[in-house]
């Protein structure tokens, strides 16, 4: 069953996960857009390093795909946020981010906002096996 977001509320989204985030500082590196929860969550090192080793895992199968292009910035209250995005290589399995889409940025997949675009980088290239 489809949901239909309001752009308001899909702005609201973030800026609840960051107003979150500096209530409840635990050296989180990014936030997401939880599809069952429907809501934003953030991840500490250990939780985006046990992802991002589930997402190689399953780029190496032909599973997932991350494209480079799809690495940006955007601008939340004065604050630059730096995205990656993973998506299903059978394009039919990704829905539009809600909460990326509240930002302007329309991609299919899961869309994740860092605080730090080295932290960003890195994962990307670890996910991607680039040296």
């Amino acid at each position: 069953m489809a949901t239909l977001y309001h752009m308001k509320q899909l702005r609201k989204h973030g800026k609840d996960a960051i107003s979150k985030r500096q209530k409840h500082a635990r050296g989180e590196m990014c936030f997401y857009f939880h599809h069952k929860k429907r809501d934003t969550m953030w991840c500490n090192k250990k939780e985006i390093q046990d992802e991002s080793k589930r997402f190689r895992q399953l780029v190496k199968k032909g599973v997932l795909t991350m494209e480079e292009g799809n690495n940006t910035t955007v601008e939340i209250d004065g604050k630059t946020y730096y995205i990656f995005v993973v998506q299903h290589k059978d394009e039919e399995s990704n829905n539009i981010d809600p909460l990326a889409a509240g930002y302007g940025f329309f991609v299919s997949g899961w869309v994740y906002f860092f605080t730090q675009e080295y932290n960003r980088d890195v994962l990307f290239k670890y996910i991607m096996n680039k040296k």
